[in-house]
């Protein structure tokens, strides 16, 4: 009898001994570690924020300014926060959620007063107040970049995305535990990584009020070797407020620096570049009777009376129609062409990856070698010929860089969380015309702003170097035709700095022009190397 008790015990004994290290090892089990904690805790999640785009002087164009958000706890002191800090309508809301007695995110304009409930931070606000460069930054969903920087860099971004948490203690219920300080996790620091662009906040600021001149149009200013300073499009919008302009007049979404237009007289740079590398003199010299006859077709001067005898240079600065078509025509189709791919006319620009332009669009070499109707309305921009502002910079940027070219970029850099910057690879230069073409053209430009069409656009302190273009688009609203203005040169005219380049879409029917624009960008530019040397 006394064998089978102790029997018993030790048998007992074992068992719970079992038992025992069952328990412990099940606890110490990693899955159902994690599931017992997160029974006992519940989270609320205040905000997110991700990566930073900033300009080339590292200020932020996005994530430039604070809002506040507050997590609250159903205590009777939040509660009573809550009625004295909200309208009532608010305040009913909140209310409301709380009854659930669970822990609620809330946004506020203001800071919150704390009390036991309420743990208060702040979180980056995505875009606040105006913000500039909105068709280059583009806008976000909730499910990330929809257009423009956000869209093309939406992976690096997102990694660089941050939350702002806060972890309650919690009874079965999930309610939270009083008298337990909820735990805060902060991970918004992480934002700061993102990405360099080449814009320059102070130029985009210039360029965005003298494109306000313009019902619609845009502006680029570009260094001569690519690096886009601004880049404006209007009508413009405001990425917080994209529904407001869904469906409103003109496109305020539509980034007309990177869109087709018909080009017009601009398209003389290509023409003349083009004769003088195929071997004519600048001291050719041919007759405008205010028009030419091809058969049965009469390509029209806008000066109707006629320019008479002129030279290339005279020609160029007064844009006379008749004498770029008898230049045109006198090469040929193929050098003509041959120089307007050299320049980029036959395709889109990527100024960024995953962000390019609308595809230029140049007639074929065929067309233009059996037809010279076709070459005649090529030799002054006109025809099947269209081209994004960008494009257009990119004619006189070539003359500033001795006949050379650079890809477009708005691109600098990218920055990680601790402020370390890797470079962009630089782009190539890219040979359009030789270096003596490219000084034939310079003074011609400057010529055209002194003596010519551009002379209205003339700024006040430093001469510039500009071709006009006005293109006739064939299309008929409110009983005038679309006519396009575009303006497009480098400042100053002595060791230019910049290529700026303006288009003022639909022009004649607003009675508008790109030239004033123009004009005050120069002056600006110039009023503000005072500020930055002086």
């Amino acid at each position: 009898m006394k064998l089978r008790v102790v029997s018993f015990a030790v048998t007992l004994c074992l068992l719970l001994g079992v038992c025992t290290w069952r328990v412990v090892t099940l606890q110490n089990e990693p899955e159902l570690k994690e599931a017992a904690v997160a029974q006992a805790t519940a989270t609320v999640t205040l905000g997110t924020a991700r990566g930073t785009i900033y300009d080339c002087n590292r200020r932020a164009l996005v994530n430039r300014d604070f809002g506040y958000v507050a997590a609250i706890a159903p205590t009777e002191k939040a509660k009573a926060m809550v009625r004295s800090s909200f309208s009532k309508p608010e305040a009913a809301e909140l209310l409301e959620r709380l009854a659930s007695d669970k822990p609620i995110a809330v946004k506020s304009d203001t800071p919150l007063a704390l009390c036991d409930g309420v743990t208060l931070k702040t979180l980056p606000i995505r875009y606040a107040g105006q913000t500039i460069a909105p068709h280059v930054l583009g806008y976000c969903n909730e499910n990330g970049g929809v257009c423009g920087i956000e869209y093309a860099f939406d992976d690096l971004l997102t990694s660089y995305a941050g939350a702002v948490e806060v972890t309650y203690a919690v009874d079965a219920a999930g309610k939270p535990v009083a008298g337990t300080a909820p735990t805060v996790t902060d991970t918004t620091a992480k934002c700061k990584g993102g990405v360099v662009l080449t814009i320059d906040s102070a130029i985009q600021q210039i360029a965005e009020h003298a494109a306000e001149k313009m019902t619609c149009g845009a502006v680029v200013v570009m260094e001569p070797t690519g690096e886009i300073r601004a880049l404006a499009s209007v009508p413009t919008y405001q990425p917080n407020g994209v529904e407001a302009v869904l469906s409103a007049d003109n496109a305020p979404l539509l980034n007309r620096a990177f869109a087709d237009y018909n080009c017009g007289s601009v398209f003389k740079i290509v023409t003349a570049s083009a004769a003088l590398e195929a071997g004519a003199s600048p001291e050719t010299e041919f007759t405008c009777n205010g028009g030419y006859g091809l058969g049965g077709n009469f390509f029209r001067c806008h000066y109707i009376l006629g320019h008479g005898t002129l030279d290339m240079k005279e020609a160029f600065a007064k844009s006379c129609n008749p004498y770029y078509i008898q230049l045109a025509l006198s090469v040929g189709a193929e050098p003509v062409y041959d120089m307007a791919v050299a320049f980029g006319l036959d395709r889109a620009w990527t100024p960024a990856p995953g962000l390019s332009t609308a595809r230029a669009t140049l007639p074929s070499l065929k067309t233009l070698k059996s037809s010279d109707a076709a070459l005649c309305n090529l030799a002054f921009g006109q025809g099947e010929l269209l081209a994004t502002p960008l494009h257009v910079a990119q004619l006189a940027a070539a003359i500033v860089n001795g006949g050379a070219i650079y890809r477009p970029t708005l691109v600098a850099g990218t920055v990680d969380e601790n402020g370390n910057f890797t470079k962009a690879d630089p782009s190539p230069a890219q040979e359009v015309f030789s270096k003596e073409t490219a000084k034939t053209l310079y003074p011609m430009m400057v010529y055209t702003m002194e003596e010519g069409t551009g002379a209205k656009g003339q700024p006040y302190y430093l001469p510039a170097a500009a071709k006009t273009g006005t293109a006739e688009t064939g299309w008929v609203e409110d009983g005038k035709e679309v006519v396009q203005h575009w303006f497009t040169g480098f400042f100053p005219a002595e060791r230019p700095q910049y290529v700026v380049t303006v288009l003022c879409e639909n022009s004649e029917a607003r009675e508008e022009s790109a030239a004033p624009v123009f004009q005050e960008i120069c002056d600006a530019l110039y009023l503000r190397s005072l500020q930055t040397n002086g």
